[in-house]
């Protein structure tokens, strides 16, 4: 299905390289494979790290998690085939693919010429990556965050198209999430941070509207991230006492309505420096940015298992 009546005009170019470095079958593309400390290939999921317990583990190091930092979390495809993520010091989409069982090395896809791409996100049928953009340098309405979107075809990406006003007019920053029925949940608005949705209808949005019920607090609300059942919805909470990012989870109730959002965080272990959760495609598992120690330089991606929320339920 094709979705033109979502498209806005944003007169931003489009990396016409991309169809041809990238997804299109050029076996150049994958002729060097991640590998262990050991020298072999990684051919297991999740880019083959060893899979975590209820205590965060540092994901992928020197791979996903490296000296660039994290803008924004790790995403794959449901069947494991392709992973996504942003690196703060490049701002560039990075990507790995399996090829004959084992991932490639990391390489960058084109998408913007001359912007600076930031959080990821898979639709669930993997046939759409959304994502974040804004203008390098710019100042006024080139510099606002704008979700775009590029859609699976024969040969790559297509050219990357930006959502329309219904979206894209209400400002936002930082992560984002899609739910199975394609609607956008992200922080913003006029205040800054609240948790906003803007519901798809058809090959249109309504407006974004403020998500009612007692999600969004006092304290800026950003980075919604919803499970894959759409029954949890994770975001991050920005304290003034205690100091610092935490995430919270609020939890579907049976008249359809939040729960109160409890601190996640607390059993993490953080100090008030966890942001951007992201499910695993499945919902097994919970990536999440952090600067705890453990990590790189700057913030890295760490994963836990996604049971960890039944502590707080």
């Amino acid at each position: 299905m094709t979705h033109r009546a979502f498209v806005a005009v944003c007169s931003l170019p489009f990396l016409a390289a991309a169809a041809d470095t990238w997804g299109s079958g050029n076996p150049d593309v994958a002729t060097r494979y991640v590998e262990s400390a050991s020298g072999e290939p990684l051919c297991e999921d999740y880019l083959g790290q060893e899979l975590p317990g209820l205590t965060p583990a540092l994901f992928a190091p020197g791979i996903v998690s490296t000296d660039l930092g994290m803008y924004g979390t790790v995403v794959f495809t449901s069947d494991q085939s392709e992973a996504y993520w942003v690196a703060d010091e490049s701002l560039d989409m990075w990507w790995s693919r399996r090829v004959g069982g084992c991932w490639t090395e990391p390489g960058v896809l084109p998408l913007l010429e001359g912007h600076r791409i930031n959080s990821p996100v898979l639709s669930a049928d993997d046939q759409r990556l959304y994502f974040l953009a804004n203008k390098h340098n710019a100042s006024g309405p080139e510099a606002e965050d704008r979700i775009w979107y590029t859609d699976r075809t024969p040969d790559g990406w297509s050219e990357p198209r930006c959502l329309g006003p219904a979206v894209n007019g209400t400002s936002k920053h930082f992560q984002f999430s899609v739910d199975s029925h394609g609607d956008i949940y992200f922080g913003g608005g006029s205040t800054g941070g609240d948790i906003h949705v803007a519901r798809r209808e058809g090959d249109t949005y309504r407006p974004a509207e403020m998500l009612v019920g007692s999600v969004n607090s006092e304290a800026p609300d950003m980075d919604p991230c919803l499970s894959p059942d759409a029954e949890c919805l994770v975001l991050t909470r920005f304290l003034s006492s205690p100091p610092g990012a935490f995430l919270f989870a609020s939890f579907r109730q049976p008249a359809g309505d939040w729960s109160d959002p409890v601190m996640l965080s607390e059993v993490l272990g953080t100090h008030g420096n966890d942001s951007g959760a992201r499910f695993s495609p499945d919902g097994r598992y919970l990536f999440f940015q952090s600067c705890r120690p453990g990590s790189e330089p700057n913030r890295s991606v760490f994963w836990v298992d996604a049971r960890i929320l039944d502590e707080i339920r």
